[in-house]
């Protein structure tokens, strides 16, 4: 916890493969590739972290179980991933000029997508080959406009 790092741009700032419980909390990451990384993981905990990154805020691989509450994305492509694995829920988040606020893919079911503020991304959920989510509760503030301007 309390970790605080500018990366490379083309690495992670925070990976955590497998095991059970692990918890990623109060860390703020920047710059990188991927903010955090949590692959092949159960009952894993993600909550309070501030990231900005080039392609994944948030990615969780294959894990089961896993928490996602109150993490602060900014500027990042995809900022919060769901690809395969099951039970996760995403709580109290606060994705923020982000390309897609959620993406759930890759077969991810019994998901829940509950009471997160999305802001200014272009898609605000987007589920791709994947089990549907509980979505409820969800503040879509404004999502960014595909359209060119022509004024």
């Amino acid at each position: 916890a309390a970790n605080d790092q500018a990366g490379q741009r083309w690495g992670t700032g925070i990976t955590v493969e497998g095991g059970a419980r692990n918890r990623v909390i109060a860390n703020r990451t920047d710059e990188d590739l991927t903010g955090i990384a949590i692959r092949r993981s159960v009952d894993a905990v993600v909550a309070a972290n501030r990231v900005s990154a080039r392609w994944w805020g948030v990615h969780i691989d294959r894990s089961t179980g896993t928490s996602v509450s109150g993490n602060e994305v900014d500027r990042t492509m995809r900022a919060i991933c769901l690809t395969a694995g099951a039970h996760t829920r995403l709580t109290g988040n606060q994705l923020t000029r982000c390309d897609s606020a959620v993406m759930i893919e890759a077969g991810a079911s019994a998901v829940a997508v509950l009471d997160n503020t999305i802001d200014d991304c272009r898609l605000g959920l987007f589920v791709w080959e994947s089990e549907q989510p509980i979505d409820s509760g969800n503040r879509v503030l404004r999502l960014r406009s595909v359209v060119p301007d022509r004024g």
